[in-house]
């Protein structure tokens, strides 16, 4: 699972958007064969009224299409005549076919982004590395709108910081070596 790595708290957040990513693409391809289903179907009814026929004239399979395309229910055991009666009362009623989104170009290159970025996401890419940057963003643009003084005074917290951050670095290695220095003394030769 982790590859011989230890699992950080980046880990998490990146499988979080990885699961996220991979929903977000299952639903877009689904989304993807409705509009193309939905755009086959608006086809070949269109090239159907083209046809100019007269209404008793029409299949059951041209019937359907044409049912299909108005997303009329469906009866189970429908005969042609229902299906006819049905069709008869959608173009006295002047019911226009619901619309619907059609599938585009852009559609078309998020989904293959989604497809392209695959597995491979780093924290930056995470809604909590998303929320990091915006942060930094809103401290550059609070550090553009501070006073002299206030910026001083953060220069000042800051170095605090580094040299607290420093102090814990070396006791860290004075600690290592110390614990490296006591292993080779214990007789394992070499361990420094």
């Amino acid at each position: 699972m982790t590859g011989g790595m230890h699992s950080t708290s980046d880990d998490l957040f990146i499988a979080m958007e990885m699961a996220a990513r991979h929903k977000d693409k299952d639903e877009t391809e689904k989304n993807k064969k409705l509009c193309l289903q939905l755009q086959a179907v608006e086809e070949k009814a269109i090239a159907i009224m083209a046809q100019g026929k007269s209404i008793n004239l029409l299949t059951v399979a041209e019937l359907d299409v044409l049912l299909s395309w108005h997303q009329a229910t469906k009866t189970k055991g429908a005969k042609k005549a229902d299906k006819l009666e049905q069709w008869k009362q959608i173009l006295e009623s002047g019911k226009r076919p619901p619309d619907y989104d059609r599938w585009t170009a852009e559609d078309e290159e998020r989904l293959v982004g989604l497809e392209v970025q695959g597995d491979t996401i780093d924290i930056s890419n995470t809604r909590y590395g998303h929320e990091i940057a915006l942060k930094k963003r809103e401290l550059e643009a609070a550090a553009n709108s501070m006073t002299r003084e206030e910026r001083n005074t953060w220069r000042q917290r800051l170095d605090e910081l580094d040299r607290e951050d420093a102090i814990e670095a070396m006791v860290s290695l004075e600690a290592e070596t110390a614990a490296a220095v006591t292993a080779s003394t214990d007789g394992e030769v070499g361990a420094v």
